[in-house]
């Protein structure tokens, strides 16, 4: 993919389309066997790595920087960081996407899919509420 191209993409799309292994509690992990190195990520690390050519050894394991990246290729974390979020399983409030993110990835174990399909209708309403404000 394009650097155009990864920009365009959507959260939710990212998340779902994400390959590799799933992982809890970090964004980025190794995992060194026998037969080979696996890169394993969050639901949000997943978006991180669809956006990137790891292949090129390009990605950071530095979460601060792979939070940054993701908040400039997807406005809606930054936009909603002080939203709260009520998770769908256990119903505790959540500060921000990211936190409802981590609560489904690492405390009930959706699958990437499954985080793409709550993200989803969030992403949706908050897009089409920016193009009424630009209507305007």
């Amino acid at each position: 993919m394009t650097e155009e191209k990864n920009r365009k993409q959507r959260l939710h799309e990212a998340i779902r389309n994400a390959k590799g292994k799933q992982t809890k509690h970090r964004f980025l992990a190794i995992a060194v066997t026998d037969q080979s190195v696996e890169i394993l990520s969050c639901a949000a690390g997943g978006a991180y790595l669809e956006l990137h050519d790891y292949s090129t050894g390009s990605v950071s394991l530095d979460e601060e920087a792979i939070t940054r990246d993701l908040e400039e290729w997807f406005p809606i974390l930054l936009a909603k960081q002080e939203e709260k979020y009520r998770c769908p399983v256990c119903s505790d409030e959540k500060n921000g996407l990211f936190g409802l993110i981590t609560c489904l990835n690492d405390n009930h174990d959706y699958t990437r899919t499954q985080v793409a399909d709550v993200i989803r209708p969030i992403e949706e309403a908050w897009e089409a509420e920016r193009s009424v404000q630009r209507e305007i």
